[in-house]
């Protein structure tokens, strides 16, 4: 995968959906999204992205979790993105699952995803 690598992005919080939207367009990917809750992501095919970035809490109660399985099981790369930390936990499926804080300073994120978009899918 080159840095033309489509990134799916499920965000709840839209100033930061459109930060990191800008910031990965303007190092050549291409953002599917951002979708702020789970049934508009949940409506795409996993081959009409390479990789996602997702956060954890998508407020109201609801989390990523179930649609980072449905990309475990597709063997789609992704990264959990979280406000909490490493405070927040995730059931231990996702141990190896890369997580970056937020704010996320646009090296770290670009560095982060372009390694995903060159490890391709599993």
């Amino acid at each position: 995968m080159t840095a033309t690598a489509k990134v799916l992005l499920l965000e709840d919080q839209m100033m930061i959906a459109f930060g990191i939207k800008a910031a990965l367009e303007k190092h050549g990917f291409e953002v599917v999204g951002p979708f702020s809750d789970l049934a508009s992501a949940d409506e795409t095919k996993a081959d009409d992205f390479d990789l996602a970035l997702l956060d954890i809490n998508l407020g109201n109660g609801a989390t990523s979790e179930s649609f980072a399985d449905r990309l475990l099981a597709a063997n789609v790369p992704f990264m959990f993105l979280s406000g909490y930390g490493s405070a927040g936990q995730l059931p231990e499926r996702f141990a190896k699952i890369e997580r970056m804080t937020k704010p996320v300073r646009e090296a770290d994120l670009i560095e982060n995803v372009s390694a995903m978009a060159a490890q391709g899918r599993g």
